[in-house]
């Protein structure tokens, strides 16, 4: 009976240990990073009901896309917990047409370039030739705005480097958010910067979520969840 009650003893206290932990993480991603905003002032926001969210890529091509496939959902559940309606929506007309030209490429040539080959978060999906952030064209927001009868669209990339050697490695971290009108307009981008990998899901989840928190007041639309960490801001 005794070591049944030490068994349960040990096992809440690992439980305790383990919900600490990962508190005391998600409170350091979010005092560490920080993110910026910069509106058009040539555009006005319209009223926010429903937002269409582009798969965000990742930069450089080394860095991992799984990545930018989680940040792309923990960022629409989080907009929909800040209480708007949130779609992811592709290009798939851009799509298409990416893949017929691949296809006469490579039949056209002894061997295409490894780095000629279209990734699945780009954000026009149009062959990748370097690292440059690629926007999508108006004509294509459009498009993708009428798909899904948003009011705004968002597009983005995530850039991750990491520095130094194992012993002494640095991580920085960038993700750009750009906010579109339905007549494709940029009318507003978000930067956040942090020193943490988004490869981990508990980081990429934290950034997620203040990054919807931005988007959320960036437009006008906040239900005021949750409690602010830099109350002070």
């Amino acid at each position: 009976m005794a070591s049944l009650i030490s068994f349960s003893k040990l096992c809440i206290f690992f439980v305790l240990l383990t919900i600490s932990c990962s508190s005391y993480q998600i409170t350091k991603v979010r005092f560490a990073s920080e993110i910026i905003e910069a509106k058009n002032p040539s555009e006005k926001f319209p009223n926010i009901k429903r937002i269409a969210i582009n798969r965000i890529q990742t930069k450089p091509n080394s860095f991992a896309t799984f990545a930018g496939e989680n940040f792309t959902n923990n960022l629409r559940f989080y907009l929909l917990k800040e209480g708007i309606e949130a779609f992811i929506q592709e290009i798939p007309s851009e799509t298409k047409q990416v893949l017929q030209n691949t296809n006469d490429t490579v039949g056209n040539t002894i061997s295409p370039s490894p780095t000629a080959t279209p990734t699945m978060f780009s954000s026009n999906l149009v062959l990748e030739t370097s690292d440059k952030p690629i926007e999508p064209k108006p004509e294509s927001i459009q498009k993708a705005c009428t798909l899904s009868k948003c009011d705004i669209y968002l597009d983005g990339y995530i850039y991750e480097k990491k520095l130094g050697n194992i012993l002494d490695e640095e991580i920085t971290t960038g993700i750009f958010i750009r906010i579109y009108s339905q007549g494709g307009s940029l009318i507003g981008q978000l930067k956040l910067s942090s020193p943490v990998t988004t490869e981990i899901f508990l980081n990429n989840s934290t950034l997620a979520e203040m990054m919807a928190r931005k988007i959320a007041t960036t437009v006008g639309f906040s239900s005021k969840s949750g409690f602010n960490w830099k109350f002070w801001e």
